[in-house]
Parts: C-alpha cells; sequence; structure tokens
C-alpha cells in the first residue's frame, strides 16, 4: 500500500520505474533549466562544464542522490540578481565534486555539506577548516538515507531562522536517534512499500533544532533541496512522526510527478483555495498534494488504531481526534479542489481516484 505511488502509475499509466528513472535525470533537468534562462548569461559556459561533467558522472557518483547540489542550481533559475553567481558556480563544482574544498577558490565561513560526494561535513571558522562529519551525520540500522544532527546554524545557509533557530544547549543525539528508529519502524509496520519508496525518494532527513514558540514539524523544499526531508523530533512524537515523514516523502514525489509526467488539468500557480484542514489559504495545485497526504495519514491512524494500539489512553484518544479531524474535512477539501480543476482531465480523474480510496478508509 502507497497511495502517491498508486496515483503516480493510475494517473500516467506509467510504471514507478519511469519516475525512478526520471528521479536520475532531474539535477541535469534542472541544471539544464537554468542554462535557458538569459541572466546566466556570462556565466553559461561555465555552467554547461558542470553540466558535461554531472553528466559524465551522474549514476557512478550518484549526483542526483545530492541533494545539496540542487541549492545553487535553484537560486540561479529563479534569482535575477547575478551578483552572488561566481560563489554559486564555485561551490556547486565542490558540491558536485568537480574540485576539492582546498582547491575551490576561498568560500566564506560557514557549513559544507558534502557528505553525498565524500561522506564528509565541514565547517569553516575564521578561514580555518574542520572536518565534523563524525558529529552531525549518522545512519541508522536498515536505514539508506543520511541523518543530520541537529547543530546551530548547519542549515541556515537553505532555512530561515524561524525554521531553524539557535538552541541553547544541543540536544543528546541518543534520544533523537531513538525516537526516529521508533518513528521509522511504525512506518515499516504500516506500509512495507512507503518504507521502502521512502528511501528511494529521501537521501537527507535533516533533525531541525527547535526553540520556544518558533519552529516547524516538518518541511521539504523539493526544487532547492530535492530529496530531502526536514524533521522536527521536538514537535514530533513517534506516532504522528510516521505522517509528517510521509507528508514530505509524498511532496517530493508529487514534485518529480508534476516534473515528469504533468498530470493535465492542473490548476495554475495563481489559483488559490482555503484549506478547510488548517484554514490556510494555499495554492490549490499545492493542496491536490495534500489530499493524498491526509488520505495516507488517515489509512495510518486507522492501521494503528486497529492493530499496534498505544498503551497510553490520552496517546490513542489524541490519535482518534486526529483521525476524526481529516476525515470530517476530507469531502469539504475534495469539493473545493474540484472547482479548480478542468473537467475530463488527469487532475478530475486523480481527485476522483483519490475520494473512492477516501471513502472505503472512512467505512
Amino acid at each position: 500500500m502507497n497511495l502517491v505511488v498508486d496515483c503516480m502509475q493510475v494517473i500516467s499509466g506509467r510504471p514507478l520505474a519511469f519516475f525512478r528513472d526520471r528521479q536520475r535525470e532531474f539535477l541535469l533537468k534542472l541544471i539544464e533549466r537554468c542554462l535557458s534562462k538569459p541572466v546566466v548569461g556570462p556565466h553559461r559556459r561555465r555552467l554547461r562544464k558542470i553540466h558535461s561533467f554531472v553528466e559524465a558522472r551522474n549514476d557512478s557518483l550518484k549526483l542526483w542522490r545530492n541533494s545539496e547540489a540542487y541549492y545553487p542550481v535553484d537560486y540561479m533559475t529563479r534569482s535575477k540578481d547575478t551578483e552572488y553567481f561566481p560563489y554559486l558556480l564555485e561551490l556547486l563544482e565542490v558540491l558536485v565534486g568537480m574540485k576539492g574544498m582546498n582547491e575551490a577558490k576561498p568560500l566564506p565561513d560557514g557549513y559544507y555539506r558534502l557528505n553525498g560526494i565524500n561522506g564528509r561535513v565541514y565547517e569553516k571558522r575564521d578561514g580555518k577548516l574542520s572536518e565534523i562529519g563524525k558529529e552531525v551525520v549518522c545512519r541508522l540500522s536498515g536505514f539508506q538515507p543520511a541523518v543530520y544532527l541537529p547543530r546551530n546554524g548547519m542549515f541556515q545557509d537553505i532555512l530561515m531562522p524561524k525554521y531553524y533557530p539557535d538552541m541553547k544547549a544541543p540536544p543528546k543525539p541518543s534520544a533523537l536517534k531513538t525516537q526516529l528508529t521508533r518513528t521509522l519502524e511504525h512506518m515499516k509496520d504500516f506500509s512495507r512499500d512507503v518504507w521502502e519508496d521512502f528511501q528511494d525518494a529521501v537521501s537527507n532527513v535533516v533533525l531541525l533544532t527547535s526553540a520556544p514558540g518558533v519552529g516547524v514539524g516538518s518541511m521539504a523544499i523539493t526544487h532547492k533541496y530535492f530529496g530531502g526531508v526536514f524533521f522536527n523530533c521536538f514537535m514530533n512524537d513517534e506516532y504522528n512522526g510516521v505522517e509528517s515523514l510521509v507528508h514530505e516523502y509524498i511532496h517530493n514525489r508529487c514534485t518529480l510527478w508534476w516534473e515528469s509526467a504533468t498530470p493535465t488539468g492542473l490548476p495554475s500557480d495563481t489559483v488559490h483555495i482555503v484549506s478547510p484542514m488548517t484554514g490556510n489559504r494555499v495554492m490549490a495545485s499545492t493542496m491536490i498534494h495534500a489530499l493524498i497526504i491526509y488520505i495516507s495519514a488517515l489509512q495510518f491512524y486507522r492501521f494503528i488504531q486497529d492493530r499496534r494500539k498505544p498503551a497510553d489512553r490520552s496517546e490513542r484518544a489524541r490519535l482518534a481526534r486526529r483521525a476524526s479531524h481529516l476525515s470530517k474535512n476530507m469531502p469539504q477539501l475534495y469539493r473545493r479542489l474540484r472547482r479548480t480543476v478542468t473537467s475530463g482531465t488527469d487532475a478530475e480523474k486523480l481527485l476522483g481516484y483519490l475520494m473512492e480510496v477516501y471513502e472505503r478508509e472512512a467505512r
């Protein structure tokens, strides 16, 4: 059981293998999109050399699984400010392995996460370079993605401080690993299909920092950090942590789907709806992702309620309330989305398919 993969295959008529092949080409596709932008202009020749390097070594170095390489490409594609392009190109050459840290032109102080290339993470402070990979990256038994432990400042190059705030004291890594391991065990028990494809789609799980009054439970920034999931152990327990991880995994899969075999009839990015789940005004296309996410979450909570009931009564009640909230608001979300898509298209078919799944779960 894996709802997002079922949707991808049913609506597109293509097998999962097709999308996994497109995943291997995704970084190259985004570099090509960047090359087409007029603003790249004087930097195009250098970027073409990077493209050629990635194309030749994409599979051997698994560069498509290197989430770090996407940020410089995304920035240059979206920005009209070329001031930082020379730095971003230098950084990109390091991140894809064209040159080592010591070969690059002087880079500013900060963190350089080369785990996807050489298994190392560097901190540069006052011009001095230190290797800190063993302190900040861990591997969990039987789990392929790398796990980044929280460390002040380490992801503030791509995340705003409200999402990656400074902590007063570092948390105990052992407690974070234990919690994440329990969450992953619940995911595996819920769906072997989700568990296995999660590890194909996700390269890095980044454990977020947290501080009073700020933070977010989870997030994905798919073009900027493709294959990455940001997860907050301080704002999730072992049960709703499954919803959060699967939530961000689905965003990654839907991004690949939308880019590789775009469903017809999707609403434009200018179309927004108010989510009945949160009350927030959100792009309708994103809320189609969310409908897949919420039905998947409902499937998980039904599984937990039926087969793996928590021992704690208050925990059982909380999970039941979450399942009830999802189930109650799903039809309204469907109706709002249905008004934004074109009749007789893939998008309409997708919404209809999702409601069939929901109605089976809601019985």
